[in-house]
């Protein structure tokens, strides 16, 4: 049995996509993914100048990108990622809310574990926020 997890990418206050992830998704795996891919990239509206394949243009490129990253960029492998309804969104062992907000500022993250919250901040602080809420509440068993 797997750790299950759920990532919705808001563009503002919008869900625009639920990724539904079976395995690995405690804050060392899914987490440390997330923050891997998104930290030190800016948030740009258009393109045109500057390395691109540091920029997201916007909250749809950035979810687009980050679905492509998660299946390793082999649409022929088969299960762990899926989309899922918004509605299925919290219904795991974990959950991250990434939103995505004006043009250069960084995404910032929520995350819960089995509903309850636990870290929330900038993407590139998240796996140790997540990380250490997950140790204090081992030391608390």
């Amino acid at each position: 049995m797997g750790t299950r997890s759920t990532t919705t990418i808001y563009d503002g206050e919008k869900p625009i996509v639920t990724i539904y992830r079976q395995y690995d998704g405690y804050p060392d795996g899914h987490g440390a993914a997330l923050a891997n891919f998104i930290s030190g990239k800016e948030m740009v509206n258009g393109f045109g100048g500057g390395d691109t394949s540091r920029q997201f243009n916007g909250a749809g490129d950035l979810a687009m990108r980050l679905i492509t990253a998660l299946k390793d960029g082999n649409a022929d492998d088969i299960g762990n990622f899926y989309i899922v309804p918004y509605e299925n969104a919290g219904d795991d062992d974990y959950h991250y809310d990434v939103i995505v907000g004006p043009v250069g500022s960084e995404p910032y993250v929520k995350v819960k574990c089995f509903g309850t919250p636990i870290a929330e901040g900038p993407v590139s602080q998240i796996v140790q926020l997540a990380t250490e809420a997950e140790s204090a509440g081992d030391d608390e068993d």
